[in-house]
């Protein structure tokens, strides 16, 4: 009923939409181009579709070779304007992802700025400036054309109705897709067999120009976020509170309850700024979990959350744990993408390391 009534809201939008993108094609809206290598990283929802590990797979991949910078807006900072990250900086400053990469990847620049092409060309004012740039949720952001445009699809939402904004998650409608080089399908089950595949590929009706590959997230290895001194092993048996605040909790829920005993999920909004209430709540929640042989489990970028000072005393006192996540492709995807990507920055990029 609700969607029902909000429709009419998301034919407006659309119709928004469609005009302004009519605007950057036919050249209206100013549209900028670097001859530094830059690649986008998008999606055409709210809310996650896997940019985050994408974008950790594309540092891994290039930054051996190249020096990286990555580019994000910050959602959910409490700043403005561009921003280059230092060792100064917290989540509340410059948003989870960009303090996530900043903590995870040490040989890498990360910047963050609104306004695309203003913060590109403060990047390649730097010395030595970035050799490949990564724009972070970036598929709408049309003033600057990168050079390699990836678009990120969820498995799930390939086989059912989706609507625009407010009816649905949708930010653009689906024929947009046709704007990206690559499409990669997230979330995918790891056992995807021919015959889905081709079916996805089928409703998905790429150009002959755009490669579309599998991708699904693997969970790695539980990590404590600090020195925690336990007197039992992490196994099946062991209870475990699960704290978030990302758009959907739902895969990460099946996984700990395969993994571990979930006892409970607290759910928070996605970018969710915990306060100290929230933390004390967290305390006392864990507290009444029956037994000794228990942990709190979060994710990476909600962790990025929980380091501002005034939780660093509560959280000090929690045996919490990350658990940290990786896309990898499906078949022979994985040579290809990796061929395809350096491909494009050796061809692009005049200095090579």
């Amino acid at each position: 009923m609700k969607r029902i009534l909000l429709f009419p809201f998301s034919l407006l939008y659309g119709i928004g939409i469609i005009f302004r993108n009519l605007c950057y094609d036919f050249k209206i809206f100013k549209v900028y181009s670097f001859k530094v290598p830059v690649i986008s990283v998008g999606n055409l929802v709210a809310g996650g579709s896997g940019k985050t590990p994408t974008i950790e797979y594309l540092i891994k991949l290039i930054s051996p070779h190249y020096r990286v910078a990555t580019l994000s807006r910050g959602y959910g900072r409490k700043t403005k304007g561009f921003i280059l990250v230092s060792e100064t900086a917290n989540a509340s400053l410059i948003g989870d992802e960009p303090m996530l990469y900043h903590t995870k990847y040490k040989n890498i620049t990360v910047a963050i700025g609104e306004k695309r092409s203003e913060a590109i060309n403060k990047l390649l004012e730097l010395q030595p400036k970035p050799e490949v740039i990564l724009m972070d949720d970036a598929f709408q952001h049309r003033s600057v054309k990168p050079g390699l445009n990836i678009l990120l699809l969820e498995y799930d939402s390939l086989s059912r109705v989706n609507f625009l904004l407010p009816a649905g998650n949708f930010r653009e409608p689906f024929f947009y897709r046709q704007r990206a080089d690559i499409i990669i399908v997230t979330k995918t089950p790891a056992s995807l067999d021919d015959n889905k595949r081709r079916k996805a590929v089928r409703k998905i009706n790429p150009t002959h120009k755009q490669r579309v590959w599998f991708s699904y997230v693997q969970y790695m290895d539980i990590k404590p976020v600090h020195n925690i001194a336990l007197n039992f092993k992490i196994e099946k048996k062991t209870k475990v509170l699960l704290l978030t605040g990302i758009a959907d909790p739902l895969p990460l829920k099946t996984y700990v309850e395969r993994t571990f005993t979930l006892t409970r999920l607290l759910r928070f909004a996605d970018h969710y700024d915990f306060s100290e209430i929230d933390l004390k709540r967290v305390r006392k929640v864990f507290d009444n979990i029956n037994g000794e042989e228990k942990i709190i489990l979060t994710t990476e970028k909600d962790y990025m959350r929980l380091m501002k000072d005034n939780l660093k005393p509560i959280v000090e006192t929690l045996p919490l744990y990350t658990l940290p996540i990786e896309i990898k492709f499906l078949h022979n995807d994985s040579e290809t993408a990796a061929n395809t990507i350096i491909d494009y920055a050796r061809k692009n990029t005049t200095n090579r390391r």
